[in-house]
């Protein structure tokens, strides 16, 4: 019985060790500059930007927002991508608040001004601050619809939300050339890894950890982005820890997608460097067949937020105006299908 116990504290030990091998060694050098997605905004006409606010959040310290026009019968939570932060999303917001649209574009908690860069402090913390939002906008503006909106991983956790128990707590839903789950068939191969490089040992050993209960290293860095190796200001954030990138991206993107209880749009540049356009529309859609799609033409990743038809085309889906033509009636609850089967003289 002593040899049995031996061998098996023997085993836990090699097991341990081999993990902490992982979380200590198993990391990876970013990427180099992805020019495709970095250089563009150097060209930025960032005049306009409007100052800083601050929000005090459910839980946590304070988020900081900025705010575009005010008073309109549309209103739009705007998310950012990756590694990025709110000021990114200017002409994109600057385009809405001109047709009349009130736009609030925060800096994600772990990014830009709000709270420590690169992290977050819980799992939930992302969705609370969302929903803080929400009520924010709510009590300024009550009689407006929220749109709840977001670009690459921003799409991704809009998703994520909309898609969630708060999800009724907002009118539309409007992703835009949006990052899905890491098994989603967009976020493998090359296109992505050369924005994004996982650490998948130190992944590998902090989700069994996790599954064992075992949180004390989530805070650790687990990928990283290929922004300018140069400081820019306002700072990038270069990589993310475990914590934050779980709470960026949608864990299941077909389960979220089939908890929508609110429309839901999506917005696809036909060039886009990183996610291929007609593979995110069948993915999308195989899983939930109501989501309205516009592909704009000639457009890239960058593109989606800075060039003029693809603004146009954001606006149109805020709006609830962009309807992609396909074969069949929407699958909803809403009564559209039947809507559309009376406009076709089917029973």
């Amino acid at each position: 019985m002593f040899r049995l116990f031996q061998i098996l504290f023997g085993l836990i030990g090699a097991v341990l060790a081999a993990l902490g091998g992982l979380i200590a060694f198993g990391t990876r050098e970013a990427p180099p500059e992805m020019t495709a997605i970095t250089q563009p905004y150097r060209g930025v006409d960032f005049s306009g930007l409007p100052a800083l606010e601050t929000l005090p959040a459910l839980r946590g310290g304070p988020i900081a927002f900025r705010r575009y026009g005010i008073g309109s019968a549309q209103a739009v939570i705007l998310l950012h991508g990756s590694a990025g932060h709110g000021m990114s999303l200017h002409p994109l917001a600057r385009a809405m608040a001109e047709v009349g649209i009130s736009v609030f574009v925060p800096d994600i908690r772990g990014h830009g001004a709000t709270g420590e860069r690169g992290t977050i402090s819980f799992d939930s913390q992302l969705a609370d601050d969302i929903h803080s939002l929400v009520l924010h906008v709510r009590d300024l503006l009550p009689k407006v619809q929220v749109t709840l909106a977001g670009v690459s991983a921003g799409g991704g956790l809009a998703l994520k939300y909309a898609g969630g128990t708060e999800g009724d707590s907002i009118d539309r839903l409007v992703m835009i050339g949006p990052a899905l789950d890491r098994n989603a068939p967009t976020m493998t191969g090359d296109r992505v890894r050369r924005w994004a490089e996982p650490f998948t040992p130190r992944i590998v050993a902090l989700e069994m950890l996790n599954s064992l209960g075992v949180r004390l290293f989530n805070h650790l860095p687990v990928i990283a982005y290929a922004i300018p190796r140069e400081p820019v200001d306002p700072p990038l954030t270069g990589t993310y820890s475990y914590r934050l990138l779980k709470a960026m991206l949608p864990e299941d993107h077909a389960a979220h997608l089939r908890g929508l209880v609110r429309p839901a749009f999506l917005v696809l540049g036909a060039n886009d460097e990183l996610f291929d356009a007609a593979t995110l529309r069948t993915t999308v859609l195989a899983a939930r067949r109501d989501v309205s799609v516009t592909l704009v033409p000639g457009v890239t990743h960058v593109g989606l937020v800075l060039a003029p038809p693809a603004q146009l085309a954001v606006i149109e889906a805020v709006l609830g105006r962009s309807v992609e033509s396909r074969p069949g009636p929407p699958m909803d609850d809403s009564g559209a299908a039947a809507e559309e089967a009376a406009k076709q003289g089917r029973p």
